[in-house]
Formats: structure tokens, sequence, C-alpha cells
């Protein structure tokens, strides 16, 4: 049934998405390069180790309520992945053994150690992180996520339920104008 006075009209360039699975929409914000503007009152560890990975990216993060091991994470100064620490203790022990079979020396007991640290610091470069977070004074309900392509509104929470499970309603667009007044939004709220 179709009600009369609501008619149906919507700007061309706007696209509207409703399911399980906003994350493909979504996901495309957060793996883009450049920078990137979140406002969701939720925030999970899945979506906060998917920023903290993405080195192509600077994240501004608006949220009410993120989560504690994703607040740990994202609010992190400096940031070393697992595969990096991995690889620097295997780098140094393979290095300390490779100079031990070379050279059998006395001399290499203290040369040996010395390379392997070294070796394992150079991989083990700490970055800054690539991700801002504000805490709002008040509880902060609006849900957008912005790129310099496209701008991603609606009722999707950044969390793994949110975009997987969950059955939800957003509107996406590439449109300049709708990008730009969503970007003025966020600084809005990120000034208040």
């Amino acid at each position: 049934m179709r009600i009369p006075f609501f008619p149906r009209t919507r700007a061309s360039y706007e696209k509207h998405h409703y399911g399980k699975d906003s994350y493909r929409i979504i996901d495309s914000v957060v793996n883009s390069a450049g920078t990137i503007c979140i406002v969701s009152p939720y925030i999970d560890i899945y979506y906060a180790k998917m920023m903290a990975k993405n080195r192509r990216a600077k994240f501004y993060v608006i949220s009410s309520s993120i989560g504690n091991d994703a607040y740990q994470l994202m609010a992190r100064k400096r940031y070393i992945s697992k595969r990096r620490i991995a690889l620097g203790t295997v780098l140094s022990i393979a290095s300390c053994a490779l100079l031990l079979v070379l050279y059998h020396l006395p001399d290499t007991l203290v040369i040996a150690p010395a390379i392997a640290i070294a070796a394992s610091f150079s991989v083990l470069s700490v970055s800054k992180s690539n991700i801002t977070v504000k805490k709002p004074s008040k509880f902060i309900h609006s849900k957008f996520y912005v790129c310099e392509s496209l701008a991603v509104e609606g009722s999707a929470n950044l969390t793994y339920s949110g975009t997987h499970r969950n059955i939800e309603q957003i509107s996406y667009t590439e449109d300049a104008k709708r990008i730009n007044a969503l970007r003025d939004e966020f600084e809005r709220l990120w000034t208040d």
C-alpha cells in the first residue's frame, strides 16, 4: 500500500542498502587511503584492528562507547604488529645461529647477539598510530563513515555484529557535495 503524502523521490546519486551485509560498503571506506572520518557510538576490536592495519590511511574517530579492548588499540600512540614481532624474533635467532655456524671463534659469542639484536630492531621499527580518537562529552548516536570518495550513513555501528549480522539500512554516495557536508558535520562534532 502506498501512502499518498510520501512522494517516492530521491537523489539519483544516492544508493541504499538494506540487509546483513552492509560490511561490503562500510569496509570499502575503512580500507581506503587518505583521511577517513568515522562517527559511530559503538566500535569493537574487529574494526579497531582493521583500522590499525590500514597504514595508508589516517583515521579520525568520534565514538561514545568504544569497547575497552578496541579503545586500548585505537588510543595507543605507537603500534607494533604481532607479525613484526614474530619476524623480528625469527630473524634474530636465525642470524645468531648463522654467525655461530659460520665462525667457530669465541669472539663470535659476543658479536652474534649484537648483530641479532640489531637485525630484530630493524624489523620492529615502531610506527606512530594512524588513529586519533575522541570520546565526546554527550552521547552521539549518529553513524557515518567518510573517506575522500565515498560517504556512508545509516543505522550500522562499526562492529562486526552491526555490519555482518544485523539487518541494517545504510545510504552511500560518491557525490562531492554530500561528502563535504558530512565532513563539515564531522568537524562540528569534533570541535564541540
